[in-house]
């Protein structure tokens, strides 16, 4: 695991501006207008969710793993994973009296670069004459609760997620399954979202971007589970997308109890990548039951831990709502 340092060092001559006309500094002053302005903008708050990996620059078909996978791809494909190794949720997909199944690689690309949509309109599909750009509505993956965190007060996600299940819905009943793919991408963004707390908690905005990037540390390759273990055990798989979400929402906000504490002690501690090597159960009650230093260590590793119980149920999520798809679509062999 690596610490960032963010630190950064900006030195200035007070001195820059002498032997400068007049028509110079006027043309400085404007310069550094731009820039100061330019600079505050992007240190807006993001609002994206988890991170994705980089844009691709040529739509699907330019879409590489190696290159452009994050944890919105990480969570994407381990649900889908989950549904291909359970015989009966595969089989709905199949169509054209089971001689084929919905899931080609190429649908499968589709489905993994356009995750990055609801952040992005470079994300799209042609299809003939038509084109569907990513959603791009940053501003609406939330799911907000009240200060005791019993009520809902804002269910943005939610809706998003159910809208672009919908639509999928209606392109599969249409049989332009490309086009239901893109969007089946798009709807696991909105649910993926939710099992990050930085989307339920407003008080902890200001470390989105930074949390998601350490998450991202570990979620950035197909397959990946050095860091992160993927539990399996999914058999039937019930609930609606819009369920799905909320229920997701809620699970995420009981675990957030180390969303202010640990991530802010988390920036004033540094550790060795192997870290989480040192302190496995085993060797932690051997070695370092009573070393005081390293009881940081004990509050990072339920961290984790909790992060990686959020990821599990966002995959667990995100394949319920792709089989309430395929159950809601009137699909051949469905």
């Amino acid at each position: 695991m690596y610490v960032y340092n963010e630190k950064l060092k900006f030195s200035g001559s007070k001195n820059a501006e002498k032997g400068l006309s007049k028509i110079q500094k006027r043309v400085l002053l404007i310069f550094m207008g731009l820039t100061i302005s330019t600079g505050l903008f992007l240190l807006l708050p993001s609002v994206e969710g988890w991170k994705n990996g980089g844009t691709p620059t040529g739509g699907w078909a330019t879409y590489f793993e190696n290159l452009h996978f994050g944890t919105h791809d990480w969570i994407a494909d381990f649900a889908l994973k989950e549904i291909e190794k359970n015989d009966i949720l595969f089989q709905r997909w199949d169509y054209n009296d089971g001689h084929d199944n919905f899931w080609s690689e190429a649908r499968k690309k589709i489905y993994l670069y356009a995750t990055q949509g609801p952040d992005s309109k470079a994300i799209y599909y042609r299809s003939g004459l038509k084109i569907f750009r990513g959603e791009c509505d940053t501003g609406l993956h939330h799911v907000y609760f009240d200060s005791l965190r019993r009520r809902v007060s804002k269910r943005d996600a939610s809706t998003r997620a159910d809208d672009m299940a919908k639509k999928a819905v209606e392109f599969l009943n249409k049989g332009e399954y490309e086009i239901a793919a893109f969007f089946l991408g798009q709807m696991v963004h909105y649910i993926g979202d939710l099992s990050n707390f930085m989307h339920l908690l407003k008080s902890c905005e200001h470390k989105h971007n930074t949390y998601e990037e350490r998450v991202n540390k570990f979620t950035n390759e197909e397959n990946r589970q050095d860091f992160f273990k993927v539990e399996s055990g999914i058999d039937e798989l019930l609930l609606l997308s819009y369920c799905t979400t909320q229920y997701l929402a809620e699970e995420t906000a009981r675990q957030n109890r180390f969303a202010h504490t640990t991530e802010i002690h988390y920036d004033a501690v540094e550790f060795d990548e192997n870290y989480k090597d040192t302190i496995d159960a085993r060797v932690w009650e051997k070695i370092y039951r009573n070393w005081e230093p390293l009881e940081y260590l004990r509050d990072l590793k339920s961290m984790f831990d909790t992060i990686e119980w959020n990821l599990n149920n966002a995959i667990d999520a995100c394949a319920a709502a792709l089989d309430w798809v395929i159950r809601k679509a009137e699909f051949e062999g469905c």
